[in-house]
């Protein structure tokens, strides 16, 4: 978060920094996340603003300590033949999956702001692909 923000800030004015995880739930070989800077935040209610960033992460991030997670859903995801039970299981798990990468995100915003104090103030957005609930953090 810091290397990204430093690079970024070294061509403009960051107002907002936004981490996505990957559609996890159909992508399970590998599990990872991009970061996007802006230079004006936008409506936390309106996300529209997220889609045109102005800076963008050089590779992805790669996530690791889940994998038995990402086994689960690499073999029971989406069957439709499941019983509604397990489907259900699928949707809370897909919730938790995003909650604990929005966790994560925060976590890791905490932290750098004790170390470089770019990040003091700047709102911090994480989600996962395709998710209309977005976590920030200050």
């Amino acid at each position: 978060m810091i290397a990204f923000h430093m690079r970024a800030s070294s061509r403009m004015k960051i107002g907002a920094l936004y981490f996505e995880m990957n559609g996890f739930a159909i992508n399970t070989g590998g599990w990872f996340f991009s970061g996007f800077g802006y230079k004006k935040a936008g409506n936390e209610w309106d996300l529209d603003w997220l889609a045109s960033w102005d800076a963008e992460t050089e590779q992805y991030i790669r996530l690791e300590g889940m994998e038995s997670v990402q086994k689960a859903f690499a073999k029971l995801y989406r069957d439709e033949r499941q019983p509604l039970s397990l489907r259900i299981a699928e949707e809370l798990a897909e919730h938790l999956v995003t909650a604990r990468f929005m966790q994560l995100i925060a976590a890791a915003h905490r932290t750098a702001k004790r170390r470089y104090a770019g990040l003091k103030g700047l709102p911090v957005l994480a989600t996962a692909h395709d998710w209309d609930d977005v976590h920030k953090s200050e």
